[in-house]
């Protein structure tokens, strides 16, 4: 896993990106959270 933080010059906001490579399996699925855009 690496963590990357930078400013972006742009809109002056602090980003952290986490990156990941796996293998894509699931060890724990109850620590997923799933995000739901409603249809307005």
């Amino acid at each position: 896993m690496t963590i990357k933080k930078y400013e972006d010059n742009d809109t002056d906001d602090q980003v952290t990106k986490a990156i990941m490579l796996v293998d894509g399996k699931v060890v724990d699925k109850n620590s997923l959270v799933t995000l739901v855009k409603k249809a307005s």
